[in-house]
């Protein structure tokens, strides 16, 4: 199995490159764990306003004003070569926010809690009004080229 750590933070995710269905995840203890795709039942999306620079050392964002309810767990594999995974988040604040930073989770299978897969944060912070709303999509693909 070839894997990609395109996931940066706290638990980096691998993919694999041979159509095993297996998944790498790896914790803050640097264990790494391989479980089939099918037992990540789940996935959140978070936001926050915090500005803090992402560290492999994150486990949550910085300032989280809302979070997605669990949501089901998107992994297709459209090519032999690739995968890909899509999440989606709305988020409509009853006071003005700043939006800065965005983190994506996943639990399932071994996973008994929560774990950050991505945390990004903006390099320009979005405002959103009391009432309005920001809907934010993710497209995580890893995929193999050879030479």
């Amino acid at each position: 199995m070839l894997t990609y750590n395109w996931l940066r933070w706290s638990a980096a995710l691998s993919l694999p490159a041979d159509n095993s269905n297996r998944i790498i995840i790896v914790d803050e203890t640097g264990k790494a764990n391989s479980v089939t795709v099918n037992s990540l039942t789940t996935n959140k999306m978070k936001v926050g306003d915090g500005t803090s620079p992402p560290s492999p050392n994150d486990y949550d964002l910085q300032s989280v004003w809302a979070e997605t309810p669990p949501l089901p767990f998107s992994l297709s594999n459209p090519t032999p070569e690739s995968w890909v995974l899509q999440v989606t988040g709305r988020f409509t604040p009853q006071t003005d926010k700043i939006l800065a930073e965005i983190g994506i989770f996943v639990k399932g299978g071994f996973l008994p809690r929560w774990w950050m897969i991505v945390r990004d944060v903006l390099e320009r912070p979005i405002p959103v009004p009391a009432g309005g709303s920001a809907t934010i999509r993710y497209s995580l693909k890893s995929s193999v080229t050879g030479e």
